[in-house]
């Protein structure tokens, strides 16, 4: 849940045509999210951080799938 809430203050930093569910930059307009408190290269560290232990975690299940997950909270697609 953390990292599908960092990407999307991420998200919401950066994309500006998006169709996000929300109008962009408002989180940030609004002095809310990640990126309004860590700036971005932090935020980004942040959800780097994240994906390498959600990775670890998954090879412990041993199955593609949980990693496929975790790409595609993070980077919005499974590689």
């Amino acid at each position: 849940g953390r990292a599908f809430q960092v990407r999307d203050d991420i998200m919401d930093f950066e994309w500006v045509d998006v169709p996000l569910g929300k109008t962009a930059k408002k989180d940030i307009a609004n002095h809310r999210g990640m990126v309004s408190f860590m700036g971005i290269t932090k935020t980004k560290d942040l959800l780097q951080e994240l994906e390498f232990a959600l990775l670890e975690i998954a090879n412990t299940f041993q199955t593609p799938k949980f990693s496929d997950m975790v790409e595609f909270i993070v980077h919005g697609e499974v590689k």
